[in-house]
């Protein structure tokens, strides 16, 4: 069983629900591209079984019972958030099975690019018009470095199973070509905190 937080149109969790996992997605819906391509419309989760939990992430674990879950995941997500993670990752430490899983992903703030580009006068936040313009901003608000998520885990007491680093954001387009990319993405994964995309897990205690 697998709760997936703020996860959008992501495909997660209707990828979980295909191989047999019990899988929810919770989100309050409200970016921009969930008003344009409302997910009840698209269908591919409710199609899959996955199930809609609508509601702000701060309130996830109301439907949830006290070491219910297998996995909770959360990628790409906490960076916009205008609140302390701290009372959502808590509410996971609650539901999750002794031994289960918190997975943590998102932007890396000092990821190798922005080391160079901000030095250079190049701003490493989003465009000025999808802040300025907006009558709420649904951007990235702070964006963590590897040291944030794995305080986050020690924190709220979870075990480190694993930190990663990967560079997806350099395949999306730009002036490295993909061929070449690849060659640099395998290159800095041994080092996350030089990586564009930061993943953590904490295991729950067993005992």
């Amino acid at each position: 069983s697998l709760a997936d937080l703020g996860g959008g149109l992501g495909l997660l969790s209707p990828a979980a629900a295909s191989v047999g996992i019990q899988a929810w997605l919770v989100d309050d819906f409200g970016d921009p591209v969930n008003q344009r391509f409302p997910i009840r419309e698209l269908g591919v989760h409710t199609k899959m079984g996955v199930g809609l939990v609508d509601a702000p992430v701060r309130e996830w674990g109301e439907g949830f019972d006290d070491a219910s879950l297998d996995v909770v995941t959360c990628i790409d997500s906490i960076e916009h958030w205008h609140h302390s993670p701290r009372p959502v990752f808590a509410e996971a430490m609650r539901v999750l099975k002794p031994g289960g899983v918190l997975f943590i992903g998102g932007p890396n703030a000092v990821n190798l690019r922005k080391r160079i580009s901000v030095p250079l006068g190049r701003s490493n936040w989003s465009h000025f018009e999808d802040w300025y313009d907006s009558d709420e901003f649904r951007g990235h608000v702070r964006e963590p470095v590897v040291g944030d998520l794995t305080r986050i885990l020690d924190d709220l007491d979870f075990e480190l199973a694993g930190v990663w680093g990967r560079n997806w954001a350099g395949y999306l387009g730009g002036l490295v070509p993909a061929p070449l990319m690849r060659v640099i993405d395998h290159a800095l994964r041994p080092f996350p905190t030089l990586c564009s995309d930061i993943y953590v897990a904490g295991r729950k205690p067993a005992g």
